[in-house]
């Protein structure tokens, strides 16, 4: 029912990168323009672009130098490196040739055309609608854990191990398996979009007790009160994607609910240490959401 109305929403932040190569492109000003929260932004245009926001954006960048240096030789790399928001010549050429195959300087020369720069398109293949298991309203929960940083190869799976390492390291010494519950996930989005580096991930573990622990090396945060639609992943951790994306792209459209402004998180109801086979993993994604009246 609502799928047009997502789809315009991020083509709305499409046309803002569009239009702003040349400049700093932070998420809050892209959730902004996309009238979408920075915390979910980046599953719903991947979900509708086939694309990562930093991804796209570097890609229409580079893809915009390309058209400038293909107007003829007058067009040097030095106004296109900035022309596309790049802060240096090298840095522009690095990027250039690690995407096209070939330097700028042999772009006249080149009979390669740059990829399309497409809008968010629709799909003719059958969708495939997992339902949540159920829409629930929670309250606030206290986490401990271990703040880390690290989205590499499109995964937190090194962050993930440093956090939960450590986080169970410091379970052990100080007595603490009485007073955990389940192990939960939060991953957060960083604004600067260029650094996946900087890309925020909590590891920990639910906090039985009315207030979380105080060692050095731990964190706490709390898990928002409200309601959630709570989606199970049953399987390995590497296919969890699989079902966020059926949850934003093919589920929310469809459903009663908009998305509440607050992040979303992952709970694990099994211990991956304890199994013999993926398949028997089981994890809680839960999707913050309001109900929506018309």
């Amino acid at each position: 029912m609502f799928e047009e109305e997502y789809r315009n929403r991020i083509n709305k932040g499409v046309g803002y990168i569009e239009e702003n190569l040349d400049k700093t492109i932070t998420l809050h000003a892209l959730a902004k323009q996309a009238g979408i929260s920075q915390f979910h932004l980046h599953r719903l245009f991947l979900v509708y672009t086939g694309e990562p926001v930093s991804g796209f954006i570097r890609r229409t960048r580079l893809a915009a130098g390309f058209s400038e240096l293909r107007k003829g030789p007058k067009t040097n790399n030095v106004n296109s490196a900035i022309a596309v928001g790049y802060d240096s010549v090298s840095s522009f050429v690095r990027a250039f040739r690690q995407r096209f195959g070939f330097t700028p300087k042999s772009t006249t020369h080149s009979g390669k055309s740059s990829l399309s720069l497409w809008r968010t398109q629709k799909s003719d293949t059958a969708k495939v609608v997992i339902e949540p298991a159920r829409i629930e309203m929670r309250s606030a929960q206290a986490l401990f854990g271990v703040l880390e940083t690290g989205y590499k190869n499109r995964s937190f799976q090194q962050a993930a191990e440093r956090a939960f390492n450590r986080t169970l390291q410091l379970v052990g010494q100080n007595n603490l398996h009485k007073k955990v519950g389940r192990a939960c996930a939060v991953m957060f989005d960083d604004p600067d979009l260029s650094d996946a580096l900087k890309v925020k991930y909590f590891g920990g573990f639910e906090w039985l007790e009315t207030s979380p622990p105080s060692f050095e090396g731990l964190d706490d945060m709390t898990l928002p009160f409200g309601t959630h639609a709570v989606f199970v992943h049953r399987g390995s951790y590497k296919s969890l994607w699989q079902t966020w994306n059926s949850a934003y792209r093919n589920w929310l459209p469809n459903s009663d609910f908009d998305l509440r402004d607050t992040f979303p998180f992952e709970i694990y109801l099994n211990d991956p240490r304890t199994i013999r086979n993926e398949k028997e993993l089981i994890t809680e994604i839960y999707i913050p959401v309001e109900r929506r009246y018309l």
